[in-house]
């Protein structure tokens, strides 16, 4: 991936085998969109070597990350956000159901317009609004939405309130 430094998007989608994100993939320093989907086996907190907590920053240009249907995944890395603290402007987990809560650098992604949160009912628990365990982290951003099909239940906040 070091020749691929002007890449803006990636996809990564169907790869069953896949079960970490090569080292390299810090190279792509112009990444604007990430996208991961279908990927059964694959676990994000292994894009380095997780055992020495190695996880390198993403590219300080993203802005789009979108992570469908990765339920190997059960965490969010701190240092996979850290590279995009001034440019991220949307992420989406869908159907990511082992996924327990949101890393605790959520809250200094200050740029983060539109956080969506579909089919994960463990994370969607504590994101709801006013009362989950995550929201002191989550609401600062102006759009969330947060809907859990198993439940029925959609909630959705525009706008930071300050009585939370």
């Amino acid at each position: 991936m070091q020749g691929l430094k002007s890449l803006r998007k990636l996809v990564i989608g169907g790869c069953d085998s896949l079960i970490s994100l090569p080292r390299s993939i810090k190279c792509l320093t112009n990444l604007e969109e990430l996208f991961i989907a279908s990927c059964e086996k694959l676990d994000v907190m292994t894009i380095e070597e997780k055992k020495e907590g190695k996880i390198q920053p993403l590219s300080p240009s993203l802005r789009i990350v979108l992570f469908v249907a990765v339920p190997a995944t059960i965490a969010l890395p701190e240092q996979l956000f850290q590279g995009s603290a001034e440019s991220l402007q949307t992420f989406i987990i869908r159907d990511c159901p082992n996924i327990g809560e949101m890393p605790e650098c959520i809250s200094n992604l200050k740029k983060l317009q539109n956080l969506e949160i579909i089919d994960c009912p463990r994370l969607s628990k504590r994101c709801i609004r006013g009362t989950g365990e995550d929201w002191p982290k989550i609401k600062h951003i102006p759009k969330i939405k947060v809907a859990d099909d198993d439940s029925g239940e959609e909630t959705s906040h525009s706008g930071e309130e300050t009585s939370d």
